[in-house]
């Protein structure tokens, strides 16, 4: 069941958000062969203005495809949603992985923006160092760079789940919610990153990368499990659908 959410989910977000990387993408090359056939005037200004327009937009758009996921359960739409022999759980995760998704492609899209405008001989971008070798320092660099990729999922995965979770809490009053939901949200965000800079420091070396990121992995995922188990309970239990 949670594959036929995630579809719907998808399809639904896909329909705004992949026209907009499209249109980005598309400007970003006409801005970069104007600059290699050294063009400007006003045709460079408009192009560089929509490009500001286009990141602004995808941005904005990202934090709604976000935003909607929760309001979908707590608005006139939670009746549909959560009448369904669907577990509230599934529904959770289904906003959260959808959310999660277009976060990364958000930010994939970008970066190709950033490679096609940066400037490089042929070849450069591409370049190794010639003194990179299949070592056992090259094993622990990879295993490094798994961990930052596995970390940095988590905490976005975190970050959608602390909004949904302040959206929660602000939903179980009728007055003020919006103003209980950024107040839980800055307390959850607080406690988190307290949490994270007193036990651990920022590494000084390189062998103790791995601790590093090892516990904040396991922070992380256990802050994300228990605003889910709250989450999922409220949901299920205490929220008064509009």
């Amino acid at each position: 069941m949670l594959g036929h959410l995630l579809k719907y989910d998808i399809r639904w977000t896909g329909r705004r958000m992949l026209p907009l990387y499209g249109l980005i993408i598309a400007v970003t090359a006409a801005m970069r062969i104007m600059d290699l056939i050294k063009v400007g005037g006003p045709v460079s200004t408009l192009l560089q203005i929509g490009y500001v327009v286009l990141v602004t937009a995808i941005f904005v758009m990202t934090l709604v495809v976000i935003d909607r996921g929760i309001k979908n359960l707590l608005g006139d739409q939670g009746y549909l949603f959560l009448t369904l022999p669907v577990k509230t759980s599934t529904h959770l995760w289904s906003k959260i992985i959808n959310g999660l998704l277009w976060v990364i492609l958000s930010m994939i899209t970008g970066f190709i923006t950033i490679v096609i405008m940066t400037p490089y001989e042929s070849g450069e971008f591409f370049s190794l160092d010639s003194n990179l070798q299949w070592s056992s320092e090259l094993t622990r660099y990879t295993v490094y760079g798994a961990g930052i990729i596995i970390w940095m999922l988590l905490a976005l995965s975190l970050g959608i789940l602390m909004i949904y979770a302040a959206e929660t809490i602000g939903h179980l009053v009728r007055k003020y919610r919006a103003l209980l939901s950024v107040a839980a949200f800055l307390v959850m965000f607080i406690i988190e990153v307290n949490i994270t800079v007193k036990l651990f420091s920022v590494p000084t070396d390189v062998h103790s990368v791995g601790i590093f990121l090892g516990a904040n992995i396991a922070i992380t995922t256990a802050f994300f499990a228990v605003l889910f188990l709250i989450t999922n309970y409220l949901l299920k239990n205490k929220i008064d659908l509009d």
